[in-house]
């Protein structure tokens, strides 16, 4: 739920550092550091799809379409502070491996309905379409006296798109007046992170000290579509 976008670099420790960061860390840290200061934004854009010689098939199949797009940018605050914000977008179609299918096997009562679908393709197998959004900022501002105040916070809005197991016409859960050829129930996802941390750290007869709140919160939500379940 980290936007890439804010990501400046990534620290692996892979020793023990529950010296410095508690006694969760006794295997060891990764810290993600956000982009900081001031210096110029960036924008980037890509895309990508998988293009694939499927053999069960004998086809060849171009899917996942994959747009990014990301910004960033740094305002000063006075001398030394500042405040970092950006946003990135995402938008991946689905994928689908499935292979032609065998309703004489896999149909419930094999129907001249189900039977009729032999050999096509009417599951799903592959990466589920989705479309994710993320916005954060990071700002720091000096107080005077070696101490500095400082907040950041990410946000991931996410939507997911998946395929569930396909019922065909004569399945007992089918209404045939409704679906006729049977169908595909679609899964959907939607969740929300969210987090925020604001505080103030410094220095005082050689020591660090730091003190700071933090919020966070996620809601997901799970629903489906193209399906008979009430």
């Amino acid at each position: 739920a980290i936007p890439a976008g804010a990501i400046d670099h990534i620290e692996i420790l892979r020793d023990g550092a529950d010296a410095m960061y508690g006694s969760d860390a006794i295997a060891g840290v990764v810290n993600i550091v956000l982009k900081s200061g001031a210096d110029q934004g960036t924008v980037q854009a890509g895309f990508g799809e998988n293009h694939t010689h499927f053999s069960p098939t004998n086809s060849t199949i171009t899917d996942g379409q994959n747009r990014t797009l990301s910004f960033d940018e740094g305002i000063a605050i006075g001398s030394a502070g500042y405040i970092r914000f950006g946003a990135d977008y995402q938008n991946r179609a689905a994928t689908n491996r499935a292979g032609p299918s065998n309703a004489g096997e896999l149909s419930y009562n094999s129907t001249p309905a189900d039977l009729a679908l032999n050999n096509q393709v009417v599951f799903a197998s592959g990466d589920p379409k989705l479309e994710n959004a993320n916005l954060f900022y990071n700002a720091m501002l000096p107080l005077g006296g070696g101490a500095e105040f400082y907040s950041f916070a990410t946000s991931d809005f996410r939507h997911t798109q998946g395929a569930a197991f396909f019922r065909y016409p004569g399945d007992s859960t089918n209404v045939l007046s409704i679906y006729p050829n049977g169908f595909r129930p679609v899964s959907t996802g939607d969740s929300q992170d969210l987090d925020l941390v604001a505080g103030f750290r410094g220095s005082l007869s050689g020591w660090s000290w730091d003190a700071s709140a933090r919020e966070g919160m996620n809601h997901f939500s799970y629903g489906l579509e193209n399906s008979l379940n009430a």
